[in-house]
């Protein structure tokens, strides 16, 4: 019984490499259409849900230290991506929200993510794509 559970995750893991490899394979092609790194696209989706947050926001959502979100939200701000402004009530509070070419490179981005999925999971039915969201969560749940 321990062989084949064995046996199971030696396949698991087989499987998340081929799946690792897709997904950069995908991720060159998209390096064509935009030049963001991944932190980048999902701080840049963090702020576009948020629409204000501050630097501390960023930072614990990405489990990141405060001085690696600030060179990141400085690449942005250089890129015309974000705006900072200071707090009305707490001047020493950065408020950190996107700029209309923000606004219009994130939703880019979102529809190409969205075609990128569809495509990837484009065999699957809806069922099944529940049941592999079901298992990603436990799976980062642990």
């Amino acid at each position: 019984m321990k062989e084949d559970l064995e046996i199971k995750l030696g396949k698991l893991i087989e499987n998340f490499l081929q799946m690792r490899r897709m997904f950069q394979y995908e991720a060159n092609d998209a390096s064509e259409i935009c030049s963001f790194t991944s932190l980048q696209f999902e701080t840049l989706n963090f702020i576009g849900e948020k629409e204000i947050c501050t630097m501390k926001q960023i930072s614990e959502f990405l489990g990141i230290s405060m001085s690696g979100a600030t060179q990141l939200i400085e690449r942005l701000f250089s890129n015309k991506l974000v705006e900072r402004v200071l707090d009305k009530k707490d001047r020493r509070i950065v408020n950190i929200s996107l700029t209309k070419i923000g606004i219009l490179e994130l939703r880019r981005l979102r529809m190409f993510m969205n075609k990128l999925s569809n495509d990837i999971f484009r065999g699957m039915t809806e069922k099944e794509v529940d049941e592999y969201l079901k298992i990603n969560r436990l799976i980062l749940q642990n």
